[in-house]
């Protein structure tokens, strides 16, 4: 067994493994959406296996039917795990069927292919060697045709996939998540756009097969390097991840009752009134102190329906939410800067304040003051409002 078949004979037991872990915690936690990535990395563990099995002179034929219709799936497979974190039904759509139309397209050329010339296109094949890693294969026409079709339309995938993780994704979950937490950070929404450039990483490596560069070992051994950090980072985010589906508005539509505009017979001195009352209450209850702080719990508090509240933060100065809350929280902490003992450290203010974390204190007072708390003290401003 030469050092690639090893590689592979590695992977094949880290993905299997995670795909197992990923079986029970969907199992134990109930968590329907992890099906997407536990099936992700069970096919991955089939993909590199062939090579493993020929080095044992294992009958591998059946890999022509379905080893490129494998690689054509798993980026989707990735992708919808995104998706439906963000959504309560975890089944697959109509709409997103699109996503394995390359995968059908290639089990159609492999079940084309290998009844009649499986047993051609693998005896062509020499696994002692790296040579199954280029993009073809001379005289070996039937493999160079899924060998092409399937890395290219693999590096189209990479590119696509980038730009819909980071462009539609992230920046859809953050406008969301802003409208109803307080606390963003790596465990709802950070690690997705990492996500994004691994599949941009992922895109490169792809380019750089189809130019039959993996016969090089060493690169063919940090490429592998790469994809197993890839799938290692998904198998721990995915355990960490909690759901995001109540930020999916095609639920809250169907279950909420029939919208309509706060007016005077809600509150009898109309919706500035309202507003106003609303505010006032909030900070008079410091609300913001709780570090877990949702629009669900203040709706709850307060005995409103959450789009109501939307619609009041709407009307105010706050840009969402997260906006609200954290500007309270930032003003709060400003107070405490300001008449904070010598022996007190920072962290307790952020604390204090109801951030959950030294960093998102941190993140949020800078972007808010223009400094960080400890440049506030050594030259304290005028933020707070009147």
């Amino acid at each position: 067994m030469n050092l690639s078949v090893l590689i592979l004979f590695i992977v094949f037991i880290i993905f299997f493994a995670f795909a197992l872990i990923l079986f029970y915690v969907a199992q134990s936690m109930n968590k329907k959406g992890l099906s997407y990535l536990y099936i992700a990395f069970f096919l991955k563990a089939i993909h590199v296996l062939p090579p493993v099995l020929a080095s044992f002179d294992l009958n591998i034929n059946y890999s022509v039917y379905i080893n490129t219709a494998i690689k054509v799936s798993l980026l989707p497979l990735y992708y919808l795990y995104l998706v439906k974190l963000g959504q309560q039904n975890k089944n697959i759509r109509l709409s997103e069927l699109w996503h394995f139309a390359p995968m059908a397209i290639e089990l159609i050329l492999g079940f084309a292919i290998a009844p009649n010339h499986a047993h051609e296109v693998i005896d062509r094949i020499n696994f002692n060697d790296n040579s199954y890693m280029k993009l073809s294969i001379e005289n070996n026409f039937y493999f160079n045709v899924l060998s092409i079709s399937g890395k290219s339309f693999a590096l189209v995938q990479c590119i696509v996939y980038s730009y819909l993780i980071y462009y539609n994704l992230y920046r859809k979950y953050r406008f969301k998540l802003k409208q109803q937490i307080t606390n963003i950070g790596s465990n709802n929404l950070h690690w997705i756009k990492v996500a994004a450039f691994l599949f941009m990483g992922e895109c490169l490596l792809v380019g750089l097969h189809l130019f039959g560069i993996y016969v090089n070992q060493y690169l063919y051994a940090l490429t592998y390097m790469y994809l197993l950090f890839f799938g290692f980072y998904f198998f721990i985010h995915s355990i960490l991840q909690p759901d995001l589906s109540f930020i999916d508005d095609d639920t809250e539509a169907k279950n909420a009752p029939e919208r309509e505009p706060m007016n005077e017979t809600d509150c009898p001195d109309g919706n500035s009134e309202a507003l106003e009352k609303f505010i006032h209450q909030f900070v008079q209850q410091k609300l913001y102190l709780q570090p877990e702080l949702t629009l669900a719990g203040v709706a709850e508090a307060f005995n409103i329906p959450r789009y109501k509240i939307t619609e009041l933060i709407k009307m105010s100065e706050y840009t969402n939410f997260y906006d609200l809350v954290n500007q309270h929280r930032v003003e709060h902490s400003i107070r405490l800067l300001e008449t904070l003992p010598a022996n007190h450290s920072l962290d307790s203010v952020g604390i204090a304040s109801g951030f959950k974390s030294r960093s998102s204190f941190y993140r949020v007072f800078k972007n808010q003051v223009g400094k960080t708390p400890s440049s506030y003290i050594s030259a304290p401003g005028s933020y707070l409002k009147n």
